[in-house]
């Protein structure tokens, strides 16, 4: 086995690491139960977080991770989710989680995580929510459900900012 130690790592233009090091995260755990039932953007239960980066020059990354229900009734309909943004009254990165058509079984419960990132914006507070919808009509979304599991579904709402 060989080792390589160093005290610094330069890349060619003179500039050092670490790139890629964790400045900071942020995490929301979830357990609330949102039903959605409308194809227009409603918050969903319990997932929002702040941040304030400490860089002007870093990436931030949103990590969402959820359980998500339909019923046999819901067949044909799927989820959509946009991160929205409450610091400046502005939507990003809207994403479907899941489509069923002609589902035959009842109570189809899937895991759902999705990647959202951006450039920091500074270094100022800014305020976020998730929302979803349906995608092709207002029949019952469960979000986490809780009331036909033993154990209540547990999502989340990390968002880290990276050096980069």
């Amino acid at each position: 086995m060989s080792i390589i130690q160093v005290d610094t790592l330069q890349k060619r233009d003179g500039s050092t690491f670490p790139l890629g090091k964790l400045l900071q995260q942020i995490t929301t755990e979830v357990s609330d139960q949102t039903n959605l039932a409308t194809t227009s953007f409603t918050d969903l239960t319990g997932f929002t977080a702040n941040i304030t980066p400490t860089s002007s020059s870093s990436k931030i990354i949103f990590i969402v991770s959820m359980s998500v229900n339909h019923d046999t009734t819901n067949v044909n309909n799927g989820l959509k989710v946009q991160l929205y943004n409450t610091t400046d009254s502005s939507s990003q990165n809207i994403y479907n989680f899941n489509r069923f058509n002609s589902a035959s079984s009842d109570y189809i419960y899937q895991w759902h995580t999705a990647y959202f990132s951006c450039n920091s914006w500074g270094t100022t507070a800014r305020s976020y929510k998730l929302q979803g919808a349906g995608i092709d009509n207002s029949n019952s979304i469960k979000i986490n459900r809780t009331d036909a599991f033993s154990a209540p579904a547990r999502g989340h709402l990390i968002i880290q900012e990276i050096l980069n």
